[in-house]
């Protein structure tokens, strides 16, 4: 067994280290972060709900105000607009959410890396891995609101393409949001 402080266990060298220099292998590493990263966001459904619902209104409002455009000289740069507010929404929103999440989880994530239980990389794919089904919800929900109120080309091709391209800008910001 182990005897001192958690500090010197934590921070002191580490028995059982592995040629890579870590006490467990890539996969193994990677599964423990992703399986503790995914009960995580199941241990919190009144944030998804949050979110979820916060994603809804935004996608409201911002519908309410480019509701209908027409394709004229004025509707052109208005559809511009939202598109500009549908890129720049997904993006902050998701940078800012896992900033909050990530700067809660800081002190954990170093001790542990100081550890030499897991990589950055396996961290950072558990993590984004986890997450994902929400980070595909939440666009989805917003396309889904906005898209048709704003009154875009209809066609499932268009909605999709669309979906795809939103979807991305919130998986990339939330990438630079871990940064």
């Amino acid at each position: 067994g182990k005897t001192g402080s958690d500090e010197q266990y934590f921070l002191g060298p580490a028995e059982g280290v592995g040629s890579t220099g870590y006490r467990s292998s890539w996969w193994t590493q990677f599964y423990c972060i992703l399986w503790r990263s995914w009960l995580s966001v199941l241990k919190d459904p009144m944030l998804v709900k949050v979110r979820l619902l916060q994603t809804a209104m935004v996608a409201t409002l911002i519908g309410s105000i480019y509701f209908g455009q027409v394709l004229d000289q004025d509707g052109v740069m208005n559809i511009n607009g939202s598109l500009f507010l549908f890129l720049t929404n997904m993006t902050f929103q998701n940078v800012f959410a896992v900033i909050n999440v990530f700067s809660a989880e800081l002190p954990v994530f170093l001790r542990e890396k100081r550890s030499r239980l897991y990589r950055v990389d396996t961290y950072f794919l558990g993590k984004t891995i986890a997450e994902l089904p929400l980070f595909i919800a939440v666009p989805f929900v917003f396309t889904s609101i906005t898209y048709p109120m704003i009154g875009l080309k209809a066609g499932a091709t268009h909605y999709l393409t669309t979906l795809f391209i939103v979807t991305l800008v919130a998986n990339v910001s939330t990438s630079f949001g871990y940064l």
